[in-house]
This record gives C-alpha cells, structure tokens and sequence, in this order.
C-alpha cells in the first residue's frame, strides 16, 4: 500500500520512530476499545497494518511481525474478520521471508480457516490456500502440495 496522504505519512513516521526508541509499549493503550471512536481505530489499525508492510519491505520483519500483532488485536476489538484473515496472511508472508515456513503454515492456516468460516470470497479463500502450496513446495513436501493445488482446482467458483 502506497501512502498518498501527507498527513498518513507523517504519522506513520512519527509511529515508527516512537516504536523504534519505546518498542511495543507505543501501540498499547488501555481500554482503547473504550476512549477512541471506531472510525479511529479503523484508521490506526490500517496504519500500524501499512507500517509493518513497510518495515518488511525494509527488512525489519521482527518490527513488522509485532506490529503486525497489534493490529490484529485491534481488528479482533473490532471484530473485522477479512482484516484479521489479512493479518495473518501477512504474518505468514513475514515468516517465509524470515525462512520460518513452520509457523508461516500456522498463519497461512489460520487466515484460511477465517475465510472459510466468514465465507470469505473464492477468491480470497484460493490465495490463502497457494501461499500454504508454495510453502509445501518449499519443504520438499511435493505430495502435500499437489493434492492440496487439486483440492483447490475442484473447488467452485461461484461465477
């Protein structure tokens, strides 16, 4: 995601280096649920989810996969389920670039068991089961993705 507003960018900046000298105490903040309006919370989860894309992009993927915790827990506040599923997939993508693939299938797992719960769309539900393929095929466990890559070729679209 592409940061255009100036404003956003700022913020980001100034959450980044606050998260940088204080660590994860920045992003905690009891009773949030309570003190900050919902459209404000959606706002900060989306930032803290565009600030670990980018520490991830730059290779911070510790800094990102915190972050990215904390806006999980945000969205769990919100009960925002696509976001929380996006989350994870997220975290699955941060551990594969770490070379973690063990807990990027918990994650990737956990995204898609979301989507299929939430009925999420054909769509969204095929991506997460790939990215579990590709990891099985990084493994070595060629079997595996193979008969996970036809469960999803049988599956229906609903077009």
């Amino acid at each position: 995601m592409r940061i255009h507003n100036k404003e956003t960018c700022f913020l980001i900046i100034i959450l980044a280096l606050l998260y940088i000298v204080y660590g994860n105490k920045v992003l905690k903040n009891d009773g949030l649920v309570d003190n900050i309006c919902h459209a404000k919370l959606v706002d900060m989860a989306g930032v803290y989810q565009t600030l670990a894309g980018n520490f991830a992009e730059l290779g911070l993927v510790n800094n990102a996969s915190a972050i990215n915790q904390e806006s999980i827990e945000i969205y769990k506040a919100l009960n925002d389920q696509i976001n929380i599923a996006e989350n994870f997939f997220e975290l699955g993508l941060i551990h594969v670039q770490k070379g973690n693939t063990t807990e990027a299938l918990k994650y990737y797992y956990s995204a898609y068991r979301l989507a299929e719960r939430a009925q999420f769309t054909f769509e969204k539900q095929t991506r997460y089961l790939s990215a579990i393929v590709r990891v099985y095929r990084e493994k070595g466990q060629v079997k595996l993705a193979e008969s996970l890559h036809r469960y999803i070729l049988q599956m229906k679209s609903p077009n």
